[in-house]
């Protein structure tokens, strides 16, 4: 109990001793603030005395040469009446008058001397004060003239000083006209004051707070504070001060010529001699009506914040103060002495032992920062770099605006990892192709085999109807193809029918009777509806949508065709090889009007499941006929797989949320910089120059990379959430009896595949921008940002000739060739060329002269010419960026 009590009563001595320990840190601010005041006024009162003084001699002065004119005017008077006397006391008379006469000329001399000189001191003090008027409007008119112009009045090393203060603390009108006429910024006005020996910062302030129209408040009563319990009420202040440009706090009794004379030494990088006037913290006191102290709270800084502007290459950090904006002065004076408190005034929760942390750990943080520049760019986003006077910086800032800025590095680095972990998650490719490749093996679709070859009806019922293959290995549970896949569901055969019309072109009598002509494109007007034969069974029947649920397109070379047609389903149980032969091959491909003329698209639809692993293809064969013939497409094999029968729908749900937190927050920094961006353009009074600076900046490499990263990111999320909602139970799957399309479902698959590739693509290619802190390849950004557009010339260049080639080899090697039978084919068949990976060999066994010329002049004018002269281009850019 006793050590309790001990601990208590020191417990509270310590608290005690706390509480006196900050009064008399209470009490020595107090001193210290009255010290400086009364010294104030002692230098004050000492130069009020020498005025004085001063004034008294010459009024002295002025008051002898009144005395001594009457005198002499007296004398004058008395040798007139005295001419008359006689010569010899004249004589002495004369002499004693003249010797006094010498006397006070002696005087008037000397008085006349310093009256000239005090005189020629007023004269050239008022000559200079007439010459800095005459600048001021000299300089107004050169801007009114030209509006692009920036004229800066020559300025003495020691007579004027640049004062900047921020526009926020303006009047709303005073706002607009500084806007105006001012070039420099729209957040703060620089305007140069003139001084003398004598003055120190506190007149200086006087006559800034003048010129601005800024009043300080200094121990108002608020009455809407007072406190009937307590009887106390608060009292309001807000104060100014000025900084240097390292943010140090100027003292008020300081000379301004001893600032200006220690300036060049301290700031050796700046231009002119400046210093910052801001607003202090402002103040709430508390007080009762006897008179006693009772609290002081400290306001918190509204919003301070770093600032960057760019002066000669060089970046200085302003620590601005957000201010309220202050209405006429009038006005904000009845709203303060009433108790209408500002904005400003309402936050006052944070301690002054907070406030004066929060200032050293600024100070601290801006001393570090400025030891290493690299991490300076990196943690300090530069809203005010855009420079009006240099147009290179303004075509630099849609390159140099979030370079180095830390939040956009981890947001890339964060995202890039996000993508590389799910893409992770995405099986071997390898094992991908090895099954397409078995799977063209086997039923005979790869390159150059039999479905590729149909060119006939007749090809057509020999491919789906030789029981010894592709019946045989879908049918057939021990072939090989059986051994390894699995089939989801019935195998769909549909055949799509159109109608006849009219043939545009004249028959003889004899064949007319033979010949039909027949529509080439599937739409309401040109397709078969009607029944085939006696319509006894289902596949004889047209399915049009409304019988259908399926909403996928087929897309093939000469078309487009929804899921309607005449369909026949192969269903689980009846894929037998008996079954097949029945209803396959003698009831519907043998009937006369399943297969015929008026065909114009046959598509068998199935999928297939892997029993070595968890990989699913979905199949569709296309065969399109055309008055030249059957065209059978690329078989399409799609791949695609089911998160939950992986058992990774987890980590997929998990990571897409991550990547659409980030991505979201990469696209907010994004319009922070556009919002950034176009205040500055706002600035500029040139309309060209703005049209200029935005259209440099929205095609800039930087801001286009960040497109690229967002739309590529937002694509594959809403891909992988389109996956995740789809709900399928892979034992079902195998045990469907029915048709079930997974078209949709690969094409999701493949779409959130292709666009997770990109993202991971684009988010390098942007992480390598980064780089630009290395010379070389900052010079290498440089040179392609600033050759832009001679990049996408180039490209069209080269587009347009490969056009023409390609047209001109389609006329020489279309009828004898494949590989240029069509447009897509051709071209590609040339950038093989270009690549130097295609056989041009087997190009000259046709047209032989024609074709060696043809491929001499593609040659020599993509590789020897264009090619070169692209190239020359880009390494002087980059030369030039050197």
């Amino acid at each position: 109990m006793r050590k309790r009590k001990q601990e208590k009563q020191i417990d509270q001595q310590i608290d005690q001793y706390q509480i006196l320990k900050q009064k008399i840190f209470a009490c020595q601010a107090k001193i210290l603030e009255l010290e400086e005041q009364i010294e104030m006024k002692e230098k004050r009162n000492k130069f009020i005395d020498d005025e004085l003084r001063l004034k008294m001699r010459d009024l002295n002065n002025v008051e002898k040469i009144f005395e001594i004119n009457k005198e002499l005017e007296i004398n004058e008077i008395k040798s007139q009446n005295n001419e008359q006397k006689s010569n010899s006391s004249t004589t002495i008379y004369n002499m004693q008058q003249h010797q006094k006469a010498l006397n006070q000329q002696q005087f008037l001399y000397k008085q006349k001397i310093s009256q000239e000189y005090y005189s020629n001191f007023m004269e050239k003090y008022f000559q200079y004060f007439d010459s800095c008027i005459g600048q001021e409007l000299i300089q107004e008119k050169e801007i009114e003239n030209d509006n692009e112009k920036i004229y800066i009045s020559p300025m003495a090393k020691f007579h004027a000083i640049q004062i900047q203060c921020f526009v926020k603390l303006l009047d709303p009108e005073l706002r607009t006209k500084v806007n105006q006429r001012t070039a420099d910024n729209q957040d703060y006005v620089t305007v140069t004051f003139r001084y003398s020996k004598s003055d120190t910062f506190d007149n200086l302030k006087l006559v800034c707070l003048q010129y601005w129209n800024i009043i300080e408040l200094d121990h108002l009563y608020a009455p809407d504070t007072f406190n009937l319990n307590q009887n106390q009420y608060q009292t309001k202040m807000r104060k100014y001060e000025f900084l240097a440009p390292d943010f140090t706090k100027i003292s008020n009794t300081e000379l301004v010529e001893r600032y200006c004379e220690n300036f060049e030494q301290k700031f050796a990088k700046e231009k002119y001699v400046n210093a910052i006037l801001k607003k202090k913290v402002i103040k709430l006191q508390g007080y009762q009506e006897k008179g006693e102290y009772n609290a002081q709270i400290n306001e918190s800084q509204a919003a301070s914040q770093f600032v960057s502007r760019t002066f000669n290459n060089q970046t200085l950090m302003n620590y601005t103060i957000q201010a309220e904006d202050s209405q006429l002065a009038n006005q904000y004076l009845q709203n303060s002495i009433s108790g209408d408190l500002s904005l400003d005034d309402a936050n006052f929760a944070i301690s002054n032992m907070i406030l004066k942390m929060k200032q050293s750990l600024t100070k601290s943080y801006y001393s570090f920062t400025q030891r290493f520049p690299l991490l300076q760019k990196m943690f300090q986003i530069d809203t005010f770099e855009l420079d009006l006077r240099d147009q290179k910086n303004i075509k630099r800032k849609g390159l140099k605006i979030d370079d180095y800025n830390i939040l956009v590095v981890l947001l890339i680095l964060i995202l890039l990892l996000l993508n590389c972990i799910q893409y992770s998650l995405v099986p071997n490719q390898a094992v991908i192709q090895s099954h397409i490749n078995q799977i063209e093996s086997v039923l005979k679709l790869g390159k150059n085999q039999e479905f590729i070859n149909i060119s006939t009806l007749d090809g057509i019922f020999t491919y789906f109807n030789d029981l010894s293959k592709f019946p045989f290995y879908l049918c057939n549970q021990k072939s090989q193809f059986n051994l390894y896949y699995d089939l989801i569901g019935a195998v769909r055969f549909r055949n799509i029918k159109v109608k006849e019309k009219q043939c545009l072109f004249s028959v003889r009598s004899d064949i007319s009777s033979r010949l039909k002509c027949f529509y080439e494109q599937q739409n309401i007007n040109t397709i078969e509806t009607r029944i085939l034969s006696q319509g006894d069974k289902d596949w004889m029947q047209f399915k049009s949508k409304n019988d259908i649920t399926i909403s996928r397109v087929t897309r093939g070379k000469f078309g487009e065709y929804d899921q309607t047609g005449y369909i026949k389903d192969l269903t689980k149980s009846k894929q037998t090889m008996q079954q097949y032969r029945k209803e396959i091959t003698y009831e519907m491909f043998q009937n006369k009007e399943y297969l015929n003329i008026n065909t114009l698209a046959l598509i068998i639809t199935f999928t297939i499941k892997s029993k070595l692993d968890s990989s699913f293809f979905f199949i569709e064969l296309l065969c399109e006929n055309t008055n030249l013939g059957i065209h059978p497409s690329s078989p399409k094999i799609k791949y695609f797989r089911l998160p939950n029968f992986d058992k990774i729908e987890d980590e997929i749900k998990i990571l897409s949320y991550f990547k659409l937190f980030f991505s979201i927050c990469f696209l907010i920094y994004m319009v922070f910089v556009i919002i950034t961006f176009s205040k500055e353009i706002q600035s500029i009074k040139s309309n060209q120059t703005k049209f200029k600076n935005i259209f440099s900046y929205f095609i800039s490499l930087i801001f286009l990379m960040n497109l690229i990263v967002l739309y590529t990111n937002f694509v594959s999320i809403s891909q992988a959430f389109k996956l995740l909602s789809v709900e399928q139970i892979p034992k079902k799957m195998i045990e469907l009896e029915d048709f079930e399309d997974y078209g949709n479902l690969a094409e999701t698959y493949q779409t959130y595949f292709y666009f997770l590739g990109l993202s991971v693509a684009a988010l390098i290619f942007r992480s390598m921008l980064f780089l630009g802190v290395f010379e070389s390849m900052l010079n290498l950004i440089e040179s392609i940002q600033f050759s832009y557009l001679q990049i996408m010339i180039s490209f069209k260049i080269l587009i347009l000739i490969l056009l023409s080639f390609c047209m001109i080899m389609r006329s020489l090697q279309g009828p004898y060739s494949s590989e240029f039978s069509s447009f897509d084919t051709a071209f590609t068949s040339l950038l093989q060329m270009v690549m130097n990976t295609y056989d041009v060999q087997k190009l000259l066994e046709n047209n032989q002269l024609s074709t060696t010329f043809f491929l001499i002049t593609f040659y020599f004018l993509l590789t020897y010419f264009t090619f070169n002269m692209i190239i020359v281009v880009y390494i002087d850019s980059y030369r030039q960026g050197n």
